[in-house]
């Protein structure tokens, strides 16, 4: 309808299972394709994405542009002004906060911390909901992490600050994602 009325049109997208779902059949990759390329400009949120839109949409470089996510209040960026890591601690405790989501890495990680040996001393705080949460659970389950691993579910913004501040890594493993909300 845009392009009928001679607007431009940016496409913006938000979402890693864009990416993901493009190679699983040819009704997405189309779909994906004529969404895409009716924009004029491709906007990416990293350099992932510009990839992506140039070699599988094949879209020319100069239809992308990246747009670096920044969403830092002061309030958050002091947080990392003030950090104080490991006073004296002996239990290295690990975030994680976003979608939990295949395509953010959380079984990735999950499967890396069951390679952990039993020596290393940490504690993992999962922050968010997502549709791989059940196989979270029951990867924690099966493989007796529960008393390290804890999922806590959706947390407001003052109780994201509090986790922020009471642990000493924010991991994300995710492979697809410029510079993530979580992060900023």
């Amino acid at each position: 309808i845009a392009k009928g009325l001679k607007i431009k049109v940016l496409f913006f997208p938000r979402s890693g299972r864009i990416m993901s779902s493009y190679d699983s059949n040819w009704f997405s990759r189309s779909l994906i394709k004529f969404c895409c390329l009716s924009a004029d400009v491709f906007l990416c949120q990293g350099k992932q994405w510009q990839i992506f839109a140039l070699e599988k949409l094949g879209m020319q470089k100069s239809d992308t542009k990246i747009v670096p996510n920044w969403t830092a209040t002061p309030e958050l960026l002091s947080l990392g002004a003030t950090k104080v890591l490991f006073k004296g601690e002996k239990t290295l405790r690990i975030l994680f906060v976003g979608w939990l989501e295949e395509t953010k890495g959380i079984l990735k990680l999950l499967e890396a911390l069951k390679l952990l040996d039993k020596d290393i001393d940490f504690f993992l705080t999962v922050a968010g909901r997502g549709n791989a949460e059940s196989v979270a659970r029951n990867f924690v389950e099966k493989f007796n992490l529960g008393s390290r691993v804890a999922f806590i579910g959706w947390v407001g913004e003052s109780k994201k600050s509090d986790l922020y501040r009471s642990h000493h890594a924010l991991i994300l493993p995710s492979s697809a994602e410029g510079m993530p909300n979580a992060l900023i």
